[in-house]
């Protein structure tokens, strides 16, 4: 059975429900209509709610620890609970800043603009973005395959979202553009993997 835990499930849930009916909202719009659905007052109460809840159930040092091992750049980012903070206090260029400094944005820059120039998918080039991108991905996910494939069907359904699509960092085009390197990529590591 969910809880208020299973918040973002819970919008998930809601959000296919009601395009079923013909209804259809943005996640973010069912975020808050679960939030509210919750007894809380918005989606940020309710997250807030959720990371106190969680931050509760393990103490503190085993917090940061398990932060550091899932995602060693999670110390240096503001946690979501203290958005309206750093909103504040950081301008939209100092926002943009942090965020063209990350490793994934240079990879995104770097795939969108082979594509751009119609590079050969089996070039040099296309295989080094590739594989930096999948050795950023190893760090963050731990070669953990199930969490790979689950970031995977999360990307491909804000794809189909017609309002997240045109917003997201690589388009479909470009991710089938680079589908082969990927392949080529993935067999190079199974094959060191089986040495």
């Amino acid at each position: 059975m969910r809880d208020f835990r299973d918040a973002k499930a819970i919008a998930v849930t809601l959000r296919d429900a009601l395009a079923d009916k013909g209804l259809k909202l943005s996640h973010s719009e069912c975020l808050e209509l679960t939030a509210r659905a919750l007894g809380e007052a918005d989606w940020n109460t309710l997250s807030a709610h959720i990371s106190r809840a969680a931050s509760a159930a393990e103490p503190a040092g085993a917090r940061l620890s398990r932060r550091v091992e899932e995602d060693p750049d999670s110390v240096a980012q503001w946690p979501e609970v203290a958005r309206v903070f750093y909103e504040r206090h950081l301008t939209p260029d100092d926002r943009r800043a942090r965020m063209q400094a990350s490793p994934w944005t240079s990879i995104f820059e770097e795939a969108n603009a082979l594509y751009g120039r119609g590079a050969d998918p089996s070039g040099a080039e296309v295989l080094d973005v590739v594989r930096r991108w999948t050795q950023l991905s190893s760090v963050r996910g731990g070669d953990n395959e199930e969490l790979r494939r689950k970031y995977a069907a999360a990307y491909r359904e804000a794809l189909a979202d017609a309002e997240v699509a045109p917003r997201l960092p690589i388009s479909r085009d470009v991710l089938e553009f680079l589908s082969p390197a990927f392949l080529r990529v993935r067999s190079e590591r199974q094959g060191d993997d089986a040495a």
